[in-house]
């Protein structure tokens, strides 16, 4: 009996593998399309939140997955949410920065000024200097403003000293929202409210 059970176990093993990836059951793959220029292609979309260089798709919910990659597409959409393509981009991951040329990115607000959240993940274990700075892996997210389309971002930093004195410059404009950043009122946890507060006004 333990010699069946010994020969099962692969077998099994490798089973669970293969439910935990994107094209089985185990993920919730929910209706969108991806764009690629002009060509929209309409199925269904898995995104794991926790990274800004693939997603997985399918033509059919039933069907075989795709992963889809930065150069596979230009935009991509499920739900309320869309997602886009942005370039020259310093993100912030973990305790270290991390240089992408690109990156898919949620279109959080559009507008005269545009607001995209970039998810990424933070690995446990990160190490400087042979001491261990964290301790737990987590998924991250790295908030980017543009303003006027310029393709120029700017990447909200955590630092709440950096904070104000970059978003001051940046909406720079708008004597009010200055003077609620530099008072502490707006902040990175409320930031969205502050870009729609721009846009309202605009």
């Amino acid at each position: 009996m333990s010699s069946v059970k010994c020969r099962l176990l692969p077998f099994l093993l490798a089973v669970i593998c293969c439910l935990a990836e994107p094209g089985y059951a185990l993920v919730e793959y929910k209706k969108g399309y991806y764009f690629k220029g002009a060509e929209k292609v309409e199925g269904y979309v898995y995104f794991s939140f926790d990274n800004y260089e693939s997603f997985f798709f399918k033509k059919e919910l039933n069907g075989k997955s795709q992963k889809m990659k930065l150069n596979d597409c230009d935009s991509f959409a499920f739900e309320n949410k869309k997602f886009v393509r942005i370039a020259r981009l310093t993100l912030k991951v973990g305790l270290s920065n991390k240089t992408a040329d690109q990156a898919f990115a949620e279109h959080a607000i559009e507008g005269p000024v545009n607001l995209y959240r970039v998810y990424s993940s933070t690995h446990a274990g990160y190490t400087r200097g042979g001491v261990t700075l964290n301790t737990g892996a987590g998924k991250v997210s790295s908030v980017f403003l543009e303003k006027n389309n310029s393709k120029s971002y700017i990447l909200a930093s955590k630092d709440p000293l950096k904070f104000q004195n970059e978003l001051t410059d940046f909406f720079n404009d708008r004597i009010d929202i200055v003077q609620k950043i530099t008072s502490g009122y707006y902040n990175l946890s409320n930031i969205e409210e502050m870009v729609t507060d721009y846009n309202g006004h605009k």
